[in-house]
């Protein structure tokens, strides 16, 4: 099966150049927002490999609270006329932290599922985007930005280590066991000839939970995402545990790291994908990251009920997640020091 992504080591070339491919979400193509007009700051860089198909993202806020939100986003193949398609929202696909959004012009063309998510401050935000392929082939990406400028914690005062926690978001190129999102899948009156390779998939989506530690003084961060499920429930096995390897963290406060999984509890670690991301906020009071799979081993259910690993299956996501301090402190943040003293113990 043909895929359509970028490999690693565009990921990790990208993020470890000056910033010569930025793609801020609401400033596409930019590098920089000297004015600040549209909250915006210098510096975000969302590498190629990352962002893949994505040009930019507008997060675009309705009155009804986030009931009326809309995606507008440009460059994903094959979801709109003209570049940018608009994604109404998929309240039905949300999960906890993020919400959904949605693309399909008629019955034949791709869906598309968004996830979107920012820290209680606003300090970062950030969204993926995929559908659940076509043709052998599936597109999407990741689009990240902070508001205001990058204020790490004063490793004088804190010796510069800071644990970050929250939720994490992902979408795969599986198809979704209810395809629910999809319009009219059992077509017109169901005498309509269509190749059963023309019918798009919905893609499954993918939950779970991310813990980061990071040291602002050596300008390092690593962590993991665990408790991986599918977003309907269902385990993944071995490989619900991605590791994010140690990675650096440059002066405007991108990062980035590679990806490793055990396929099986037995099996060494190998090589999942990348991650990038950046800090926002009051002494980096958020942080925001993606990552992408290179070669994935995710596991899917049979008609008999039992579960087989899929080689070279793509996944796509986020985690936007505040710092450990304050009332939204995620319950792991009780096991780890507070450097505002703000979390109580538990």
């Amino acid at each position: 099966m043909t895929k359509h992504w970028l490999m690693l080591a565009a990921v990790l070339a990208v993020a470890a150049c000056d910033g010569s491919s930025p793609n801020p979400v609401n400033a596409p193509g930019r590098e920089s927002d000297e004015d600040g007009e549209d909250g915006t700051e210098a510096g975000v860089v969302v590498p190629e490999g990352i962002a893949a198909n994505v040009g930019s993202i507008e997060w675009v806020r309705g009155e009804a609270g986030d009931a009326d939100d809309r995606l507008i986003i440009s460059g994903v193949p094959l979801d709109d006329s003209p570049v940018a398609g608009v994604y109404e929202r998929a309240p039905s696909a949300d999960q906890d932290g993020y919400i959904a959004f949605s693309k399909q012009d008629d019955r034949l063309d791709r869906i598309f599922v968004a996830l979107a998510g920012e820290t209680p401050d606003g300090a970062v935000r950030g969204v993926v985007v995929a559908d659940g392929g076509q043709f052998g082939i599936e597109y999407g990406g990741i689009d990240y930005a902070r508001t205001g400028e990058f204020t790490p914690p004063d490793p004088g005062t804190t010796n510069g280590l800071v644990s970050y926690a929250g939720r994490y978001a992902g979408v795969t190129d599986l198809a979704d066991l209810d395809q629910d999102l999809r319009l009219n899948p059992a077509g017109s009156d169901g005498s309509q000839p269509v190749p059963s390779d023309a019918l798009p998939a919905q893609p499954r989506t993918v939950r779970g939970k991310v813990f980061m530690n990071v040291d602002f003084a050596d300008n390092t961060l690593n962590g993991v995402i665990y408790d991986r499920a599918y977003s309907d429930g269902a385990p993944l096995g071995d490989e619900q545990f991605l590791r994010l390897s140690p990675g650096d963290i440059d002066q405007a406060g991108n990062f980035a790291g590679t990806v490793e999984q055990k396929v099986a509890a037995e099996d060494p670690l190998r090589v999942y994908g990348a991650y990038a991301g950046t800090f926002g906020g009051e002494n980096a009071s958020g942080m925001v990251g993606g990552l992408q799979s290179q070669e994935g081993v995710i596991r899917r259910q049979t008609a008999d009920g039992e579960f087989e690993n899929i080689e070279l299956s793509s996944e796509r996501g986020i985690w936007v997640i505040p710092r450990c301090s304050g009332a939204n402190a995620d319950p792991v943040c009780g096991e780890v020091n507070d450097i505002d003293g703000l979390i109580p113990a538990r």
